[in-house]
């Protein structure tokens, strides 16, 4: 692919972005189809969707090392385990729905959010607050308290999607994150031109929103 095709606009040229990332082919041909048919596709990938980036597939890896030979966990112990272990900062009447969204996520990544997040929600009940210091090394995964509950748990399963496909590490913070994605498409405009390395930008961004959205939508319940 060279850097003048439009990740946006050319199939061909996006399709090798999303095989650079790691996401299957067939995902890109998922977006094509009817929203309903689309969630069958995703959520007969639901597996395979775990391991699309590198990160989830260490995760996972580290995951599955940890828990072999102990005992599967139900779905009722993993919500206890939820509403005892998750970290959540916000209106009240979130709390709920945050848990019952958490716990029926796969198991993996129920443990990814409640070993690295802290939950931050509001705009139901009130319009804003101080808080103290949130938990060091965590990531914040912010939602709106004014969307009702049903869209609260989409956003919440997106934001989730971008957890498990992205490091955990200090480098890896947002700040650091939006330098580096700017070196780089300083780096790429030097030896194209400015568009070219822009619209590469926009193309990486695209990746990382369809392999959250692929997530949350393998993740959704069965209606």
């Amino acid at each position: 692919m060279t850097l003048d095709d439009d990740p946006v606009q050319a199939p061909a040229a996006f399709v090798q972005v999303l095989a650079w990332a790691g996401v299957p082919v067939e995902l890109d041909v998922a977006w094509r189809l009817a929203p309903v048919e689309r969630a069958r596709v995703l959520k007969r990938h639901r597996r395979e969707l775990l391991v699309m980036a590198a990160p989830g597939r260490r995760r996972l890896r580290a995951w599955l090392d940890q828990r072999r030979g102990q005992p599967v966990e139900s779905q009722a112990e993993r919500r206890r385990r939820v509403t005892r272990d998750v970290w959540f900062v916000g209106d009240p009447e979130l709390w709920d729905t945050v848990v019952e969204t958490i716990a029926s996520l796969p198991a993996p990544v129920v443990d990814a959010v409640l070993t690295e997040a802290v939950v931050v929600a509001s705009g139901r009940s009130s319009n804003g607050w101080l808080a103290g210091a949130l938990p060091a090394g965590r990531r914040v995964l912010a939602l709106a308290g004014h969307r009702d509950d049903a869209d609260l748990a989409r956003t919440l399963r997106h934001e989730v999607g971008h957890l498990w496909t992205t490091d955990q590490s200090e480098a890896s913070s947002e700040q650091h994150q939006a330098r580096a994605l700017a070196e780089m498409v300083d780096q790429i405009a030097t030896h194209t031109n400015r568009p070219s390395a822009e619209r590469f930008q926009r193309g990486l961004w695209l990746v990382a929103e369809r392999q959250a959205n692929a997530l949350r939508t393998a993740w959704e319940p069965e209606p």
